[in-house]
């Protein structure tokens, strides 16, 4: 069974099994690998690095708190994530998975499907990187919108996506005149390094196929 936590949590273990935290209140989500965690009601913020192996089910603000969240099995819910600091990174390692709307300080998206909000703009604000994945938009001909804002210089780049498709997405880099995201580094079309890009803002494409920040 499942733990259901109102208030406060207190445990020593960091193997933690099922856990909802429900309270109305704000509540701290403590340190530990959850199989399944749920978190409705008041807004959650990580204590500590979290790691879920089979579920996460959201339906309120996650506050990352500069904590390490891993994600690898299925997530749902309306809640989205923010953070207040400048560290800490989400993962979403797991084989077909739905992406919270809101801010990220580092994403990191690798392995299967990754659905974005339509509805809600996704954005980072330091690292994004995305390793043999494809990210695509949770509604058919609606495009979602994916922000990031950390620049990165040519020596040192800050954004990789490595082996990623796009699917219905629009993306917005909004660093510095000196920041890129990588999109297929091996190439030197631009148009396939864009296939299934829509390019927002301040973006453009180099003929070695990196996007550049304008």
């Amino acid at each position: 069974g499942s733990i259901s936590v109102a208030g406060a949590f207190a445990t020593t273990s960091t193997d933690l099994g099922a856990v909802e935290y429900d309270g109305t209140a704000a509540q701290n989500v403590v340190e530990g690998t959850y199989s399944d965690l749920s978190l409705t009601g008041g807004d959650k913020s990580l204590a500590g690095a979290v790691t879920v192996t089979d579920s996460l089910t959201a339906d309120a603000n996650i506050d990352t708190a500069g904590q390490d969240l891993t994600l690898s099995g299925d997530v749902a819910g309306t809640g989205t994530i923010s953070t207040t600091t400048d560290s800490g990174t989400v993962t979403y390692d797991g084989a077909d998975q739905n992406v919270l709307a809101g801010a990220y300080n580092n994403l990191a998206l690798a392995n299967g499907t990754k659905t974005l909000n339509s509805t809600a703009s996704t954005t980072v604000n330091d690292t994004f990187t995305a390793t043999g994945t494809t990210i695509q938009s949770d509604t058919a001909d609606v495009l979602a919108s994916l922000t990031v804002k950390d620049a990165g210089d040519d020596s040192t780049p800050s954004n990789a996506i490595a082996g990623t498709t796009f699917n219905g997405i629009a993306l917005n880099n909004t660093g510095s005149a000196d920041g890129y995201l990588y999109v297929n580094a091996d190439t030197n079309n631009a148009d396939d390094a864009t296939t299934g890009v829509y390019l927002v803002g301040n973006v453009f494409v180099a003929a070695n196929g990196i996007i550049y920040g304008d």
